[in-house]
């Protein structure tokens, strides 16, 4: 009978687990590029979740300057708007880092994120864009 409750248990959490999962909960794309500048490592990315994402730039050199400028598609999939879609931008610069994050309004959707990167270190410049779908 104990092992009867315990099979039980076992299907019931796998069950739910896999609900999860198909539900999208832990859904991610994201796009990430890695380079070295002046001997240090930096990268430049975009991750986008169900109803989030962000776009980052690193510089691994506290003289380095970076920027991101995003932006975010989201579609409305409940509601009177159902299916019309929404954009958000937004940017950010500083030393060794930049980031900014979305998130999408209630009963809506990722849809994509697109984001230039720029990093300036001395005389060295790198730019480049990165985009992920969901």
């Amino acid at each position: 009978m104990r092992s009867r409750r315990i099979l039980k248990t076992i299907v019931a959490a796998g069950t739910a687990l896999s609900l999860v999962f198909l539900s999208g909960s832990f859904t991610a794309s994201a796009e990430t590029k890695y380079l070295v500048i002046e001997g240090s490592d930096m990268w430049v990315s975009t991750v986008v979740y169900q109803a989030s994402a962000s776009a980052s730039t690193y510089a691994g050199l506290g003289q380095a300057k970076t920027s991101v400028d995003a932006t975010y598609v989201y579609i409305a999939v409940a509601g009177s708007h159902e299916n019309e879609t929404g954009i958000m931008s937004n940017s950010n610069s500083g030393y060794m880092g930049s980031n900014v994050s979305f998130s999408a309004p209630d009963y809506c959707r990722s849809v994509r994120i697109s984001a230039s990167h720029t990093i300036s270190c001395g005389t060295a410049y790198y730019s480049d864009s990165t985009a992920a779908d969901y």
